[in-house]
């Protein structure tokens, strides 16, 4: 594995952690620093979608609320920047029981921002699983880039140890990256990168890519020492 596809491998895996990362991000701080209000579910009904590329099933639920004096209405049911997934797959009969929750005319707990009161949100639920998925597609791709490069540390280590490193035109052996501080930037940046996504809400990928990052920045400082 030349380094070209050692990076392109880690970006794509840190691109799909991200998204997944911040899908999980919004929807956790949308849900931490909401504020609860009282509210009017003003029209309430199934409504039936077909895209060319999907069809479904969605509850289509308006209502109204007021904060600190202003009243403001929204049919924005999820919290986070997405208004689907948090109560389920789009099929009619999930559909139709989140318009039974909150028929035409009854009263609903309304979740407010309050940096921005217009951005409110009816549903007080988890995060969908499909947020899992990109982050799943990206730790494959970063263990499935990492795991390669780290053989290659052994290997070169372990060729060394033997004496079969053949110094006599100068050159590296093909299995050996061109620096040993290649690894040890790339260990720091993962790890960087792990923190982050920790911080952002994506705990499991972060700690993951954390870990490998560590792992990966040992193997190059160990490969310093010995050179």
């Amino acid at each position: 594995m030349d380094l070209r596809n050692l990076v392109l491998g880690l970006l794509v895996g840190l691109a799909f952690t991200g998204v997944g990362g911040f899908m999980i991000f919004t929807h956790y701080q949308a849900t931490m620093h909401s504020t609860p209000v009282d509210g009017v579910v003003v029209e309430s009904s199934v409504v039936d979608y077909n895209n060319g590329q999907s069809s479904g099933s969605s509850p289509d639920i308006e209502y109204r609320y007021t904060y600190k004096g202003t009243t403001y209405t929204s049919s924005k049911l999820c919290p986070g920047e997405y208004n689907n997934g948090c109560y389920g797959p789009d099929t009619e009969k999930v559909a139709q029981s989140v318009v039974d929750r909150y028929p035409e005319g009854s009263t609903a707990t309304v979740h407010v921002d309050p940096d921005d009161p217009s951005n409110a949100y009816l549903l007080d639920a988890d995060f969908p699983v499909v947020y899992l998925v990109p982050v799943g597609f990206g730790l494959l791709a970063i263990v499935g880039t990492v795991v390669p490069f780290v053989k290659r540390l052994f290997g070169a280590r372990n060729e060394r140890r033997q004496g079969g490193l053949d110094v006599s035109d100068g050159a590296a052996p093909s299995g050996e990256m061109t620096h040993p501080i290649v690894p040890v930037v790339l260990g720091v940046v993962m790890s960087a990168g792990g923190v982050y996504s920790v911080s952002v809400g994506a705990v499991l990928s972060g700690l993951i890519f954390a870990v490998l990052g560590l792992f990966v920045l040992y193997m190059g400082v160990r490969r310093l020492v010995w050179e």
